[in-house]
């Protein structure tokens, strides 16, 4: 099954002059016909013609694709803040709806035995969930600037 469009390697392996002939006349003729890949191919050879031409810099064939991978694997670390985000948030939302019937409740408790003591457990209890709910929606708001936006 072949991709609508051409890979990174693809295009890595074009600009090092690494392709077959029919191979490279493929990905040619992909780049012509597609926009998208296009601005990618140009993109890229930019950055090749500019790191090739910079003097006191080597660039040889192959380092294009170090490049690529290296900026893969850095994009797919990025891309887990957002989803570790919505989780930390969701969490705390969850956990803070949860401690306010658990203050009512130690009210009401202390309030029908005349016990201080079970209210004072219960609040303590429902103010220290709503202090980790706190502290889970500020983890995630501080993630977010994290995220690889799409």
């Amino acid at each position: 099954m072949t991709t609508p469009h051409v890979s990174d390697e693809q295009l890595s392996l074009l600009a090092d002059g690494e392709l077959s002939i029919v191979a490279r006349q493929a990905v040619l003729d992909h780049v012509a016909a597609c926009p998208r890949c296009a601005e990618r191919h140009d993109k890229l050879i930019e950055l090749v013609a500019a790191l090739r031409l910079a003097p006191g810099i080597e660039w040889p064939a192959g380092a294009t694709s170090a490049v690529l991978e290296r900026q893969h694997e850095a994009a797919s670390k990025r891309d887990r803040a957002l989803p570790l985000a919505a989780v930390l948030a969701v969490a705390g939302l969850v956990l803070a709806a949860l401690s306010l019937p658990l203050i009512e409740a130690g009210a009401r408790l202390g309030l029908r035995f005349g016990s201080t003591a079970a209210a004072v457990v219960s609040h303590q209890l429902g103010l220290s969930i709503v202090v980790i709910a706190v502290v889970l929606v500020l983890t995630a708001v501080l993630t977010l600037p994290l995220a690889r936006w799409r």
